[in-house]
């Protein structure tokens, strides 16, 4: 099931006994395109800062209800057990580098949050296309299989999905991605609903259609 970013961040979170707060950010390793971390904000139900809950934690989605389920209880994500379940997150605009917590899990290349890619402008090989609007998960793996475009002005009102293979270069000084992709390529590819579910048959004919290999 692909969920985008936008959508998790609403999510509401519980633990196995009762609520213990929401969804802030997610954390994702920008060279593997993986969620490592999932930034929950516990609004004084547990303590006043936010932590960090590793993906494997999630026991259940729930949908339309926008819940996300641990598999671990209130005690536990208090105390940080089970297998470091739940670490201090970053203070806000800090970026999870190395050497900090939580410790990378990436082979070396920078834990990004979502929303700080959500702040970068796209760039085709030719010329800008619009904004980052979110990024599409794949809950079962929590692999980002989709970065959202926001074509803006550009296209008013379309918005369209790259794969992360056809990302070539993050300036995050810059807050830009660079696209191996036409402008051209991107005025007709497939628009992307973000209010309706993606079939596996939009997303073969969106591979085909840019030449890339299917992640299934």
């Amino acid at each position: 099931m692909l969920r985008s970013t936008t959508e998790l961040i609403r999510y509401e979170v519980e633990a196995i006994d009762g609520s213990i707060g929401c969804v802030s950010d997610l954390y994702f390793d920008d060279g593997a395109w993986a969620i490592r971390y999932i930034a929950v904000d516990c609004c004084g139900i547990l303590c006043t800062d936010n932590f960090l809950i590793k993906p494997q934690n999630v026991r259940e989605l729930k949908f339309p209800e926008e819940v996300l389920v641990l598999g671990l209880t209130k005690s536990q994500t208090e105390s940080g057990v089970a297998g470091g379940a739940a670490s201090p997150a970053p203070a806000s605009g800090e970026e999870v580098l190395p050497g900090k917590t939580p410790p990378p899990e990436s082979g070396g290349d920078l834990l990004r949050s979502v929303k700080s890619i959500s702040s970068c402008s796209v760039l085709a090989s030719d010329e800008p296309i619009g904004n980052v609007h979110g990024l599409l998960v794949e809950t079962a793996t929590w692999m980002v299989r989709y970065v959202i475009v926001d074509t803006g002005n550009w296209l008013p009102g379309k918005l369209v999905l790259l794969a992360p293979q056809a990302i070539q270069r993050i300036d995050w000084d810059q807050e830009t991605i660079t696209a191996g992709v036409t402008s051209d390529a991107v005025r007709n590819s497939p628009a992307y609903d973000i209010d309706a579910e993606i079939s596996r048959e939009y997303e073969a004919f969106l591979h085909d259609y840019y030449d890339w290999p299917p992640y299934w």
